[in-house]
């Protein structure tokens, strides 16, 4: 039937409607053309602003990749110097640790030894102490009994007050007898007096170095707590 309508269409009008609808199809395609060649450009300038903020982007991060390169380097450097004089200190404070523990132990056997002394003179000091007054109270009780021994220590003391230096001895007024022989045991006395003196002097000096060590004793102990 279409057949049939072809054939009896004017030729010159049909290929005039067929060349309408070509012109059509060409323009048509010219429009899809032009705006696919429209699409193309555009995506080839938003793909060169992509590439050009990705070359961008790469660059930036090859910066900041150098540069934590670089810092990561400083740090190990840094690091390793850290390393290296924490090593050197912890050594100082070994030996330093050590020294300290000898001295203690040099001052803990000083503080021993002076204990020692301060016993011995303590007990020494005692005895001669216990002695003086033994014989104080035997003189004591001789002098009591006899009346010549008590004139005698009566110039003795009045003498010797006179001049505080003079011996027993020096007292030229003294005649052989009780008398003689009470102020011998009163220049005796005189004397155990005096070592007893200088008992004390050495037991208050023992104790003061005692003191002295214990406190160096004791700063030694402070500074290895402080090392350690």
């Amino acid at each position: 039937l279409k057949e049939r309508e072809l054939e009896s269409q004017d030729p010159l009008e049909r290929m005039e409607r067929e060349n309408l609808q070509l012109k059509e199809t060409v323009m048509r395609l010219e429009r899809e053309n032009d705006d696919l060649a429209h699409e193309l450009v555009t995506s080839k300038i938003e793909l060169r602003k992509n590439l050009d903020t990705a070359e961008d982007s790469v660059e930036s991060l090859q910066g900041q990749l150098e540069r934590c390169m670089r810092t990561a380097k400083d740090l190990e450097d840094e690091n390793s110097g850290l390393r290296t004089e924490y090593d050197q200190v912890k050594e100082m404070c070994r030996r330093e640790v050590l020294r300290l523990e000898s001295e203690g132990s040099r001052s803990q056997g000083i503080i021993t030894n002076y204990k020692e002394i301060c016993s011995d003179l303590s007990y020494r000091l005692e005895k001669q102490q216990d002695s003086f007054k033994a014989q104080k109270s035997r003189i004591a009780g001789v002098v009591s009994n006899c009346e010549q021994c008590s004139t005698a220590l009566a110039e003795f003391t009045e003498q010797v007050n006179g001049n505080p230096s003079k011996k027993v001895s020096d007292l030229s007024s003294v005649e052989d007898g009780c008398g003689f022989k009470m102020i011998e045991l009163m220049d005796k006395l005189e004397e155990s007096e005096q070592r007893i003196r200088q008992l004390e002097l050495s037991l208050a000096q023992t104790k003061l170095e005692l003191v002295e060590a214990q406190c160096r004793n004791q700063d030694l102990s402070h500074q290895v707590i402080l090392f350690e």
